[in-house]
């Protein structure tokens, strides 16, 4: 994608591109154009180049996330599987009993921070190995 339009109207040109070329930099084919204002429609217009865009990801384009969600929204991708938070789901009074079994103490600190404590016992110690949310 490679943004055009002034400052606060961004409209999009969606380009076939070498991986090592910069966003605005030079394309090898226009695949289509998005524009993420709404319209006095009330919509975001989007016109894709569907036959083009299916030979390109036949040879091994690989397109990026903005532009895949674009396709999986036009339905030639399938849909992006949903972002999920590591401790989605689970309740802090579970997260706290967790940490009162592994006889840790019960600040969650370091879990509300978005690390995720892996405890695997050695002997009569804890290894704690420490991973960062992606």
């Amino acid at each position: 994608m490679a943004r055009f339009g002034r400052y606060k109207f961004p409209f999009y040109r969606i380009y076939a591109a070498d991986a090592r070329a910069p966003r605005d930099g030079k394309h090898l084919e226009n695949l289509g154009h998005f524009d993420p204002v709404p319209q006095k429609d009330g919509n975001k217009h989007v016109g894709l180049h569907m036959e083009r865009i299916k030979y390109w990801l036949s040879v091994g384009a690989q397109p990026s996330k903005p532009v895949a969600k674009i396709l999986a929204a036009a339905g030639i991708l399938p849909p992006l599987p949903p972002k999920k938070h590591a401790n989605q789901g689970v309740s802090k009074k579970a997260l706290k009993e967790a940490a009162e079994e592994a006889e840790l103490p019960t600040d969650l600190f370091l879990l509300a921070a978005g690390i995720i404590l892996d405890l695997a016992p050695i002997g009569s110690f804890f290894a704690l190995d420490f991973e960062r949310n992606k």
